[in-house]
């Protein structure tokens, strides 16, 4: 295979979900291929910046969106790269203008979304005739693909690929033995403490799970600007004591594995890493019907998807859905081998290999 100048579009090195993504595939094409691999910013700055593999060239623009186009063009008429890789809309649309302005036609964009955009039909339309341009589109999961495709009415090439999410490694075994000590049925959910999240959900359910005679624990992972007012929920609840806040956590897969089911409540998710991350830890899944975790566990084959989570019979079923996986009414198989589908080797190479089957939007003119 020929040496390829690849380039990675990301807005900072924050802990961001795309930004670790980008790392991701960056990292490992570096350390494990011949080709040359690049990393674009607006700022070169965030945490993860320092777990850039120092063979990767990193384009700091210094910039704002609005100049970010200048920048592309610059970029491609000077190093000529095979490959440019941006994620969302906005940065897609600049990509794809910066080729057209450069005079470079070489270059194939490929544009990815991660995330479900909802814009005015105006600005979609603005969209739509930007991004038919493309050379390939990527999304991470099927609905995903085919909810940009039918928003944006595109017509490049169209691919999943999904994000690399697992790197087999030892787990910390201290680090969550200090905090999970009791010998419940523990249920874990992980993410931001945002609303779209809808952790109000998984602590009524485990609020109902606990009213009919089970002994659970809640375990939740991770911190944001709901934390404050889910405490306070679980305190008028009365179940404070069942749940435990542990904040952010390095490796979330240690404390999965101390627990018998993962509980996912958001509104809508583009992918859903926690839910990988869950599998790997052998842990069923149970979603609600928000998009990318659905097809992740492939609707009922490695978990038990209860619906609508703003529903009001949502907390019904998902607790049913616990007690049926406690019990063992219900069992599944190969949790970790449907996770390692995600392991950041797979999916770099699902990505490679989405790249050379990628057509150039101007060879297809010509």
């Amino acid at each position: 295979m020929e040496q390829m100048k690849i380039v990675f579009f990301t807005p900072t090195f924050n802990m961001g979900g795309y930004e670790k993504v980008v790392l991701e595939f960056a990292n490992y094409l570096a350390k494990n291929t011949n080709n040359r691999i690049f990393i674009a910013c607006c700022h070169g700055t965030g945490k993860l910046k320092e777990l850039v593999d120092m063979r990767i060239k990193i384009f700091d623009f210094n910039c704002k969106t609005r100049t970010l186009l200048f920048k592309f063009i610059r970029l491609i008429k000077e190093e000529k790269p095979n490959v440019i890789y941006t994620g969302f809309r906005i940065y897609n649309a600049i990509a794809v203008l910066a080729k057209c302005l450069s005079g470079y036609k070489k270059v194939k964009i490929c544009i990815s979304q991660h995330g479900y955009e909802i814009d005015s039909e105006l600005l979609k339309s603005i969209y739509s005739v930007i991004l038919r341009r493309a050379d390939l589109f990527i999304g991470v999961t099927e609905k995903l693909r085919r909810y940009e495709v039918e928003q944006l009415n595109l017509k490049c090439q169209s691919v999943v690929v999904g994000n690399p999410v697992i790197k087999v490694e030892k787990t910390n075994q201290e680090e969550r033995k200090k905090d999970i000590v009791t010998e419940n049925y523990k249920i874990v959910t992980c993410g931001r403490l945002s609303y779209d999240k809808n952790y109000s959900l998984a602590i009524n359910i485990a609020k109902e799970i606990l009213n009919r005679g089970y002994n659970i624990e809640l375990l939740v992972l991770g911190d944001g600007p709901e934390k404050e007012t889910l405490e306070e929920e679980a305190k008028q609840l009365g179940i404070y004591d069942k749940i435990s806040f542990l904040g952010y956590v390095t490796n979330p897969i240690d404390y999965m594995q101390e627990c018998n089911v993962y509980l996912h409540t958001c509104d809508r998710e583009g992918f859903g890493n926690t839910v990988v991350e869950a599998l790997y830890a052998g842990l069923p899944v149970i979603t609600t019907d928000c998009g990318g975790p659905v097809d992740i566990i492939e609707k009922n084959k490695y978990g038990i998807v209860i619906g609508d989570g703003r529903e009001k019979e949502a907390i019904n079923r998902g607790a049913d859905a616990v007690v049926a996986i406690l019990n063992g009414y219900i069992s599944f198989s190969n949790l970790r081998d449907k996770s390692l589908r995600y392991s950041v080797e797979n999916v770099t190479i699902d990505l490679l290999q989405a790249f050379n089957q990628g057509e150039s939007y101007v060879e297809k003119e010509n």
